[in-house]
């Protein structure tokens, strides 16, 4: 209180006007210079976020020095941008104040950042749909300033359902707990916990037949450290663990050879680079990366297996009127074994339709801003068209099977209040199949995260 008390003081007797809208700074005329220095730093917050956490986040250094005050401004927006970017916050402003000035020798200033939280926890059930597990049962936990320390705290659940022969069945269930985002100066750290049964498909579109189909539980832990490095780079790595068991064959006749593992440690490491900024709902910028996984797979009743692969990615988002295109590009190479699923990379392709030792993919969208509502939310439109290939294990490609291309939209919606959750349906049309009364066709999703 004490400390609030002497900040308010010192703005009410500065000689300068400030602006009160977001992300604005202070001007403060009496600036000369030509050294400016930190002397101090504060923070006006509310009940849900640490002046700790802030501190740690933003990483700035009392003492820092500025040459002119275009730098110090410039250098004030960004760390407020690094604020906005966690979309906890409904709104951020930060103040400078001068409390010491040299005889033109030097400048010593006080920073005000001031954050007024959103609201960050939010508990998730309903039924959703999906045309990959069809419909499932979802229950999640979202606090996304953990206690008031930026950081994101999750813990989800699943339980997939369908109908076979007239008999309801769970063919897959997920428990997932989650710490993400402990940031300590330039090292950020995650946490992440999954236990599962899975099924595993291989749908061989040409011939309409599947070529693998079995279920395994799982349980996996893994942790991450992220170094951030000057220019928007970062360095990411970590370990993890693996254990699958009660693997079953739902192909038993069709001579399926299913490689079963008991245990699987890995080491993954990235390099990267993200100058992506949220703008209201709307991105501006672009990211890239380049990852190597490396694994020891062991079966207990055999010899282990080294594994390695590559993986990619690259995005850019631009911003014009109320218009947001973007253009992600990204793909894997698995030197020992093919990868299933790779089609979840496509809106409108099933997942099990593509699957191999290598894939390219291409994700172009238009977000459109539909229904902006000041003070409630944003309903926007998200028009894509989506292609990709992959290469199966023995170098063979197949255009009609392996080359895959959709249309279709995503209607994502934003709530002011809730300003780190976001919902969206998808509804995507697989246009390299030429049957329009085949379900497969058609892939639809509910969900409550973006597709990139």
């Amino acid at each position: 209180m004490k400390n609030k008390i002497i900040i308010l003081f010192l703005m009410l007797a500065s000689s300068f006007a400030f602006s009160q809208t977001e992300g604005s700074s202070s001007e403060d005329n009496s600036i000369t210079g030509p050294k400016i220095i930190i002397k101090e730093i504060h923070y006006i917050t509310d009940k849900y976020t640490r002046e700790s956490a802030l501190d740690r986040k933003l990483n700035i250094s009392v003492g820092k020095e500025f040459e002119n005050l275009p730098d110090l401004e410039e250098y004030l927006e960004e760390k407020a941008q690094l604020l906005r970017n966690l979309r906890v916050f409904e709104e951020v402003k930060y103040r400078y104040v001068t409390i010491e000035d040299l005889e033109g020798k030097e400048t010593g200033i006080m920073v005000i950042y001031e954050v007024v939280g959103a609201w960050t926890i939010f508990p998730i059930a309903l039924p959703k749909y999906d045309s990959n597990t069809g419909w499932r049962v979802t229950g999640k936990l979202y606090y996304d300033n953990f206690f008031g320390t930026l950081t994101k705290f999750y813990l989800g659940g699943n339980i997939d359902i369908e109908t076979v022969n007239g008999d309801v069945e769970v063919s897959q269930w997920t428990l997932n707990p989650k710490l993400s985002s402990l940031t300590f100066g330039r090292f950020t750290f995650d946490l992440n916990i999954y236990q599962q049964y899975q099924q595993i498909t291989k749908y061989d579109s040409e011939s309409n037949v599947y070529e693998e189909d079995y279920s395994l539980h799982s349980t996996s832990l893994n942790t991450a450290t992220s170094i951030n490095l000057p220019w928007d780079l970062y360095y990411s790595f970590g370990p993890s663990f693996q254990w699958f068991y009660n693997y079953k064959d739902n192909l038993p006749d069709n001579g399926s050879n299913i490689e079963e593992e008991d245990l699987q440690f890995s080491w993954g490491h990235s390099v990267g680079y993200n100058s992506i900024d949220w703008i209201g709902n709307f991105r501006k910028g672009t990211a890239a990366s380049i990852g190597n996984s490396i694994a020891w797979a062991q079966d207990l009743e055999s010899d282990g297996k080294f594994k390695t692969g590559l993986s990619y990615s690259a995005m850019a988002f631009y911003i014009w009127k109320r218009l947001n295109p973007s253009v992600h590009i990204s793909g894997i190479y698995s030197f020992n074994e093919e990868q299933s699923g790779l089609g979840g990379t496509l809106r409108g392709i099933r997942n099990e339709d593509m699957y191999g030792i290598a894939s390219a993919n291409l994700n172009t969208s238009v977000n459109i801003s539909v229904i902006p509502w000041e003070g409630v939310g944003e309903a926007l439109c998200q028009p894509f068209f989506d292609l990709g290939i992959a290469f199966k294990e023995d170098g063979t490609y197949d255009r009609e099977r392996d080359f895959k291309y959709s249309a279709g939209a995503d209607f994502i919606l934003y709530l002011d209040i809730l300003k780190s959750l976001v919902a969206r349906g998808s509804i995507g049309i697989d246009l390299t199949n030429p049957d329009w009364g085949d379900t497969r066709k058609y892939e639809i999703s509910i969900e409550s995260s973006l597709h990139y």
